[in-house]
């Protein structure tokens, strides 16, 4: 029977292939774990045994003959066995707080050295390579030494082996051993030196002198590194405040205030017992609640809250764990709300995104607002996800992808809806609709559509969603929406109107009539906000302004622009942007005074210079030019200076006028007010236009004829200058001829 064996992040698994109708046992022993296969002739092959495993969990594999395999463990580990397939043996192996610990073994085999040569014996260091050691710490070659720049430690006489002391439960108060805490943090950082992650460094340490809890003072002379290993750990400890410590995991070494949940607390997958039915599941555990006289038992309590959990009834889980005496645990509560789906208002898993861990996969659930600036271990958080129950994975995954590719990671939420296809065999609904969100946020608007449409259609129970994701693809594509969609987002408004989705099926009705620019019934719709939240009349009123300002037509506008309920300052919730906007769409409408009732409304007067250089243009349309220029001291720009070359030329200042058209590139304005301010010399240098012609007429002198000298040349010029001049004039008239409306 050939082993097989792999690595799947929390646990070790080995594989056997059954012969036909063999039975098996599995023995836990001290240290070992005893497979049994029935069957005379049964062996096992080794050789594949740890091609894909260290040994940190298996010490080693022993064919102990009599079809039996010892497991020679090197961990607190426990075994969980079950068939696959009829035939298939699995064995996964897992740490355990409660599982013995195996007891240390070590013994030397001296391989005998080879024969001495001519040249003479081999050397003690030769010799000293040639020693094999087996058991926990194999190896070839001499033993694992300290290094002697880092500094030595030496146990306290009192202190256990730190390998025969119990793991300490979740539930209980962590030891105040300050000599044992500084030596972990110095084995840590010695450990951490060994792997390549600091480099030693021998300095002079300044100790502290004050006293720090219960950490005896020490004296200001107390030497160096090289102290005795007590004063040295109580130096570790001093310098830490609020010194928590975690072991050495991945590579990385944690001293101080760690944040990061450890995995072992976040084993949500085996908070229920495996292959159960959950209401015998819930009824063994609500019949474990009280206890003698009636009172709550603690830890069964704790126990049917990780059972809710375990199966997705965070609500329950919630209700369940307030029942208890005393504040509950805060990281059970945190997580019967994200297994909801919603949001923790404890933020239990704050600043927990960039752990090495299951702890970043909960605060990405907890965290709508990850942003694209976030760290993340990407692998762990898809290893963590792919250890939840399946129940959870389908419910959590498209959460999880939507998280994630906010943030910037859309291969990873691509490998979400990846797993979770692989684990249900199809595109359900749900992985569909995750994957048409994604395809808008990337641009593709063909496949979004293509998946979006019979999500939308069918009447399903995630049609509200895809009915939302639809008219975000319309305004994407700035296309109408079917009829069709318009009427189901109305119906859904009005069905889940008092229900957590309601707001944004609300929302997501008045977007659809505004896309299709039937902006009374969107206007309408708007008034109707009955039950829904602040901020969400906020968004929605600033969108429907925003979308009548640049898209409807003027009578339109000017209908829900002026109406009488509007009020679109202060709390509504419109900007100051859109407000402005209107008002200059006012201006050009030549409303102006209702323009400067308008910017009344605006938000932070003061020295906002928009609000200046809009009314500066209402005071000119209502032929107040003085007061205009007075709104305009002390702004630049080319449309300020424009606007003040105006107001100088309604003034009658047509000379400074003409010089600040020049200016500002105006050629244009600048020819007309050189016009009006008479100046034909300048104009009769100017371009070919008909104000140009006509001041060169101007300049010119006529021909002249005596009388008594009369030439028909004479005659000629004068008929020809009186023609040219002629077609000037008409062209002139024609030019500045005002239109019947005007």
């Amino acid at each position: 029977m050939v082993v097989r064996t792999g690595e799947h992040g929390d646990f070790t698994r080995l594989v056997l292939r059954l012969p036909d109708g063999a039975d098996w046992n599995v023995v836990p022993g001290v240290g070992t774990v005893t497979v049994g296969v029935s069957g005379p002739s049964v062996t096992f092959d080794l050789s594949q045994a740890f091609q894909r495993i260290d040994r940190s969990r298996i010490a080693d594999l022993t064919d102990v003959g009599n079809g039996s395999l010892e497991i020679e463990l090197a961990c607190r580990c426990e075994a969980d066995s079950f068939l696959v397939d009829t035939n298939l043996l699995v064995l996964d192996l897992s740490e355990a707080e409660d599982a013995p610990l195996p007891e240390p073994q070590s013994r030397e085999v001296q391989v005998q050295p080879p024969e001495p040569s001519s040249t003479g014996s081999v050397s003690p260091l030769v010799a000293d390579l040639s020693k094999v050691r087996v058991g926990l710490a194999a190896g070839i070659g001499p033993g694992r030494q300290t290094d002697p720049l880092l500094p030595k430690m030496r146990r306290p006489a009192d202190a256990l082996d730190r390998q025969t002391q119990p793991i300490a439960t979740e539930d209980a108060e962590p030891a105040n051993n300050v000599p044992q805490l500084g030596e972990q943090i110095a084995g840590d950082l010695a450990t951490a030196a060994t792997q390549g992650l600091l480099s030693p460094s021998i300095q002079t340490v300044q100790l502290r002198t004050e006293q720090r809890g219960t950490v005896d003072s020490i004296p200001p002379d107390a030497g160096s590194l090289s102290t005795d290993s007590a004063d040295l750990a109580r130096q570790l400890v001093a310098g830490v405040t609020n010194a928590t410590h975690e072991t050495l995991r991945g590579g990385r070494v944690s001293i101080g205030a760690d944040t990061c949940v450890p995995d072992r607390k976040l084993d949500i997958a085996h908070w229920s017992e495996p292959d159960s039915e959950p209401a015998v599941v819930m009824s063994k555990h609500r019949s474990a609640l009280f206890g003698e006289f009636d009172r709550i038992d603690k830890a069964a309590l704790r126990s049917y809250a990780r059972s809710l959990l375990h199966y997705g009834f965070g609500a329950e889980a919630k209700v369940i764990l307030e029942m208890g005496e005393g504040n509950p645990d805060p990281l059970l509560i945190s997580l019967s709300y994200l297994v909801d789906g919603r949001p923790d208002p404890g933020r239990f898993f704050a600043g927990q995104e960039n752990c090495a861990g299951a702890a970043a996969l909960w605060a990405i659930l907890s965290n709508p607002n990850l942003g694209s600036g976030a760290h993340l271990e990407t692998d762990m958080i898809l290893q963590a996800f792919e250890a939840l129950p399946k129940h959870l994975k389908e419910y959590l995954g498209p959460l999880l992808a939507e998280r994630l590719t906010g943030a910037g990671f859309a291969d990873a939420a691509r490998d979400v809806y990846v797993r979770l296809e692989r684990a249900f065999g199809l595109e359900s609904d749900r992985i569909a609709l995750g994957r048409a969100n994604m395809d808008l946020q990337d641009g593709n608007l063909d496949d979004a559509a293509a998946r979006l449409k019979p999500l939308s259609e069918t009447g399903t129970s995630l049609t509200p969603e895809a009915i939302q994701a639809r008219i975000s693809l319309a305004e994407a594509q700035n296309a109408p929406l079917p009829d069709r969609i318009v009427e189901l987002a109305e119906a859904y408004a009005s069905e889940y109107r008092d229900t957590e989705q309601g707001a944004g099926l609300w929302h997501a009705h008045i977007r659809s009539l505004l896309q299709n620019g039937a902006f009374d019934q969107a206007f309408n719709a708007l008034h109707d906000a009955r039950g829904i939240p602040d901020d969400i009349q906020s968004e929605t009123r600033e969108l429907a302004f925003h979308q009548l300002l640049t898209r409807a037509e003027d009578l339109t506008f000017l209908k829900h622009a002026l109406a009488a309920d509007d009020t679109h300052g202060g709390e509504s919730g419109v900007t100051n942007d859109t407000l402005l906007g209107i008002a200059r769409r006012l201006v050009d409408l030549g409303m102006a005074d209702v323009a400067l009732d308008q910017l009344d409304l605006v938000a932070g007067q003061g020295e906002d210079r928009a609000i200046r250089v809009i009314r500066a243009a209402a005071l000119m349309d209502l032929d107040k030019p003085e007061e205009a220029e007075i709104q305009l001291i002390g702004l630049r720009g080319e449309d300020v200076e424009i606007m003040r070359a105006e107001a100088r030329r309604q003034m009658g200042d047509h000379v400074f006028a003409e010089k600040m058209f020049r200016e500002v590139g105006a050629e244009d304005a600048a020819t007309t007010s050189a016009w009006l301010s008479g100046n034909w010399e300048e104009m009769a240098n100017g371009s070919d236009s008909v104000m140009n012609e006509a001041a060169r007429m101007l300049q010119q002198a006529g021909t002249s004829m005596d009388d008594n000298d009369v030439t028909l040349q004479a005659a000629e010029d004068i008929f020809a200058e009186s023609e040219s001049s002629r077609d000037t004039i008409r062209t002139l008239l024609e030019t500045t001829r005002l239109a019947p409306d005007t």
